[in-house]
């Protein structure tokens, strides 16, 4: 999608469906009216210049853990969609100990197709259990807060 499909980010792959895009918040009013506005933008800031590049990593680290824990702000059950992927494993991996830091659970969620969608076998694209229980164990490995 992010090469193929440019330059119309707002693309997918349904009609009548279009994706909202990075940085924009979007409002329906109660009469079906839509507003989308741009709420962040790149342009302007000042590129970060650390001493060490360990500072860099440190930096990183906070601004994600900080955009994570803003998103456990519920007194409601935590889950999450985990693939084998980075992107749900690192986001899964912060969360974890946050919330058993409250004495709470994070439940996880995968795919794991009963039928195979193409016909491949258990190492090929659909079958995200083995990747997904090894960040589960990772994230949680004595806590077993992470189910």
């Amino acid at each position: 999608m992010l090469i193929s499909w440019d330059p119309d980010a707002e693309l997918t792959a349904y009609k009548q469906f279009r994706r909202l895009i990075w940085a924009r918040a979007m409002t329906v009013a109660a009469d079906g009216r839509i507003q989308i506005r741009r709420y962040w933008s790149p342009e302007g800031r000042e590129p970060l210049r650390y001493r060490r590049d360990e500072e860099y990593i440190e930096g990183f680290l906070d601004h994600y853990e900080r955009a994570v824990r803003s998103c456990l702000r519920s007194t409601r059950t935590i889950t999450a969609q985990l693939s084998g992927g980075r992107d749900s494993g690192s986001v899964v991996t912060l969360a974890a100990p946050i919330l058993a830091g409250q004495g709470r659970d994070l439940t996880a969620f995968t795919s794991v197709p009963y039928f195979s969608p193409d016909g491949a076998g258990k190492s090929r694209l659909g079958n995200e259990w083995d990747l997904a229980q090894a960040t589960a164990t990772m994230a949680a490995p004595t806590s077993g807060m992470l189910h």
